[in-house]
């Protein structure tokens, strides 16, 4: 469910709830996957969240959901996913679609299709799209998928909502990087850094690629506190001081973070707005 992904690509799970709340989805997104490995399931978990008349946003409480269980055996009648194996999206493909969609949808009101690595459509199946994305018809979302923006048809784009995900978490920290992580978040959890009362050594480098390490590093650790497998000394205090939303929060910040160094000069400038971010959720 959507909740799932929550601590993974909070900032787009965030967007839907918000669209949610207002009672106003747009009629197209475009995702921009970004290296995301689990893109579709996103995708899927959405539908289920728009198309579920009481917006299941955990598994838990959706098990007993039937429009939710027929998404997951894809029998739904609203939801119609083209994921090709090929590598060319043909109008064909798209014009089953459309052919689909004149019809009125039987659960509900909404309808969804999803496209999965749309930059795969060729010219005839891109101008299929454009056109059923040019007259959106009420109660249909379109969520298109795509590793690569710059490939598609920009009139497309431009008609949609788009959202870049954040990429996977890379779990390439050795021994003992991590054990250094973990005493940085220690004494974070314990305010030693609170405010940059003093620097912290675990982020004190000149080598950028290095610090970008040790922060995927940081988000890592935090994510593994949402595992209520994990009991270890860390976990332990993490949980103590922090609600599951701080925890999430935290690990937001520490992408970001990690996503601004990329491009950001003043690394040192970074890293002290980076302790002062994620101290503020420290009770």
């Amino acid at each position: 469910m959507i909740n799932d992904f929550e601590s993974e690509q909070s900032l787009a799970i965030k967007a839907f709830k918000n669209a949610c709340y207002q009672n106003h989805f747009s009629h197209a997104y475009l995702i921009d996957t970004n290296g995301y490995s689990k893109s579709l399931d996103l995708a899927i978990a959405i539908a289920k969240f728009i198309l579920c008349p009481t917006h299941h946003q955990t598994a838990e409480v959706a098990s007993n959901c039937e429009i939710c269980k027929r998404i997951d055996n894809r029998s739904l009648y609203e939801l119609y996913i083209i994921d090709i194996d090929g590598l060319t999206i043909k109008k064909e493909e798209i014009s089953k679609l459309q052919d689909l969609f004149k019809t009125k949808p039987i659960n509900g009101e909404k309808r969804i299709y999803i496209i999965n690595n749309c930059e795969k459509m060729n010219e005839s199946s891109s101008n299929s799209i454009l056109k059923f994305l040019e007259e959106p018809e009420a109660g249909i979302t379109a969520i298109l998928l795509t590793a690569n923006t710059y490939s598609l048809n920009q009139t497309i784009v431009s008609r949609c909502q788009t959202i870049k995900l954040q990429p996977d978490l890379l779990d390439v920290s050795n021994t003992e990087n991590e054990e250094e992580a973990k005493k940085f978040i220690l004494e974070l959890e314990k305010l030693r850094y609170h405010l940059i009362a003093e620097k912290p050594q675990y982020l004190l480098s000149k080598d950028k690629q290095n610090i970008m390490c040790k922060i995927n590093t940081i988000a890592l650790l935090y994510r593994k506190c949402l595992d209520n497998t994990n009991c270890d000394e860390l976990t332990i205090e993490i949980r103590k001081n922090n609600t599951i939303s701080d925890i999430i929060r935290k690990i937001k910040v520490t992408l970001e973070t990690k996503e601004a160094l990329k491009s950001n000069a003043n690394v040192d400038l970074l890293i002290d707005k980076y302790i002062i971010e994620i101290s503020g959720g420290i009770k």
